[in-house]
């Protein structure tokens, strides 16, 4: 499917860009490792170094990038953390002090040696809200629906979410693609 996918990429960046109003540019990699390599190059580039980068479910994204860079025995500060920091080092405080899991006052942080500052939205969204009533759900979706309204929200997922990317590897990318955006909004 990627195959056909990259020889039909012209039409899949139209239909994108069309549907988000938004510049898409596709990167193909060969292996895991060079694709999470690029995205933290592209976060470093001394062009780019954003204040903020935000992932919704760190504990569980920001934890999986460092172990895929372990898995394929790559040091994770020297990909995270940008070249030429004397001290490179990064890593992801768990907030293991509460009796229950709540995210309005969870404690659990990124610290990176580097220019940007990385952030759980998700935290970040429920302890900005800490003084509303507690919601039923911070799922993305949940809060997209809620926030931005039921037509803006995720796309569906037609099977597990495990299996997506070889059922429907054009539609499992413009999903990934419409969380993006619907994060910046």
């Amino acid at each position: 499917q990627i195959a056909k996918y990259i020889d039909q990429i012209e039409e899949h960046k139209r239909r994108i860009e069309e549907r988000y109003r938004i510049t898409w540019k596709p990167h193909f990699y060969d292996s895991e490792a060079d694709m999470i390599c690029d995205m933290f190059d592209t976060i470093n580039a001394k062009h780019m170094r954003p204040d903020f980068c935000g992932m919704w479910n760190a504990a569980y994204d920001y934890q999986m990038l460092r172990e895929r860079l372990e898995y394929h025995g790559i040091n994770p500060a020297s990909v995270i953390c940008p070249s030429g920091f004397p001290y490179a080092h990064e890593y992801y405080y768990v907030d293991e002090n509460q009796q229950t899991y709540n995210l309005k006052t969870r404690g659990d942080y990124m610290m990176v040696a580097g220019y940007t500052q990385y952030i759980c939205q998700q935290i970040t969204f429920a302890q900005v809200r800490a003084n509303e009533p507690n919601r039923d759900s911070y799922k993305l979706k949940d809060v997209l629906e809620d926030i931005l309204g039921e037509d803006q929200t995720k796309d569906e997922v037609p099977v597990a979410i495990r299996k997506f990317s070889r059922y429907d590897y054009s539609r499992y990318v413009e999903y990934n693609v419409t969380d993006t955006v619907r994060l910046s909004q």
